[in-house]
């Protein structure tokens, strides 16, 4: 983004001095201004040397056996994914991808074990779900009011 920005400023400058094909400068226009966004800002881009070296910091995390410092990195680095589930090179994927695993191991705490309460406002409703090993595959539901928001 900003390497176009910068070449469309100095070409723009540059016309007085040489010939610049003016198609060249409103496609560079143009494909800048599709890549901004509705209030004005552009979207901020993560240089692969930035995710590499995020993943050897959680790496180091998980080492140390430090879950509750990890977390914030891996919420980041998961943020930092592209569509197909990489980053924006191997390098950086394959660090990434390595640490997160690392992650993933020392934070699973094995098995289900969880109750989710719903209850409304005024008490009239109220419903319990027990999640557990036995029955972590089974649908559960309830019948809720008509009257009920979220």
């Amino acid at each position: 983004m900003w390497l176009t920005a910068f070449v469309l400023k100095s070409f723009a400058q540059s016309r007085g001095f040489i010939f610049i094909d003016p198609k060249e400068l409103t496609a560079a226009k143009d494909w800048i201004i599709q890549h901004q966004k509705e209030d004005g800002s552009f979207p901020a881009m993560v240089v692969s040397a930035e995710v590499e070296m995020t993943s050897y910091a959680l790496l180091t995390y998980t080492l140390l056996g430090d879950v509750a410092s990890a977390l914030p990195v891996v919420k980041w680095l998961s943020q930092q994914r592209n569509a197909l589930g990489g980053f924006s090179s191997t390098q950086d994927t394959c660090v990434a991808l390595q640490a997160l695993a690392e992650y993933a191991i020392l934070s699973y705490v094995g098995g289900v074990n969880l109750t989710i309460s719903l209850a409304s406002t005024n008490l009239d409703y109220q419903e319990t779900f027990e999640l557990n090993k036995m029955n972590k595959k089974v649908l559960q539901t309830a019948v809720v009011g008509a009257f009920v928001f979220m």
